[in-house]
């Protein structure tokens, strides 16, 4: 391994907790279209095929969503983003 790889190599081990891709406290960006973005926290809710949407920021509930098959409904979605759009919190200073 050259040295230029072992340093790539050590800077990602040591820095692996910040590039989580998997997890409760990953933010999600929604964005796509002509609805506004959103940035949320994916929760899996125990026992059941369902998500809950939270806001990055404040963490407050934003919409439960359902899993079907394993990808969410899209239409669920475009409404976390409505949500998120007039939802109020310290995002804007975070």
């Amino acid at each position: 391994m050259s040295p230029a790889e072992e340093k790539i190599h050590h800077v990602l081990e040591a820095n692996a907790w910040r590039l989580r891709t998997e997890g409760p406290d990953v933010v999600r960006w929604l964005t796509g279209g002509s609805e506004p973005d959103a940035y949320v926290l994916l929760e899996r809710e125990p026992a059941v095929d369902r998500l809950t949407a939270r806001c990055a920021s404040c963490r407050q509930v934003l919409q439960s969503l359902t899993l079907v098959d394993g990808h969410l409904v899209a239409e669920e979605l475009l409404a976390v983003r409505r949500r998120f759009a007039g939802h109020t919190c310290a995002r804007a200073d975070a």
